[in-house]
């Protein structure tokens, strides 16, 4: 007997141009089919805390890139700091 398939619902959906051509991007970057990369970022929607881990990821990768290493003790708005 055949697993059984997941239960999917199938829409239209009607994009802007320019948001359709930013997920096209993302779908190469992030190496997915648009489909993919749609169910992808709603599914992020409904996540707990979704947006404050990406905060955090993309400050870690920018951190990681540039080769700064965070100051512990740095608070921010905190001007002896700086």
């Amino acid at each position: 007997m055949a697993p059984a398939k997941p239960e999917v619902v199938k829409i239209n959906l009607r994009l802007s141009k320019g948001l359709y051509r930013r997920l096209q991007e993302a779908t190469k970057s992030n190496n997915t089919s648009l489909q993919q990369e749609i169910v992808n970022r709603v599914e992020q929607t409904f996540k707990p805390n979704a947006q404050a881990e990406l905060i955090q990821r993309t400050i870690t990768a920018t951190l990681e890139a540039f080769k700064v290493v965070p100051n512990p003790d740095f608070t921010a708005g905190d001007n002896k700091n700086r």
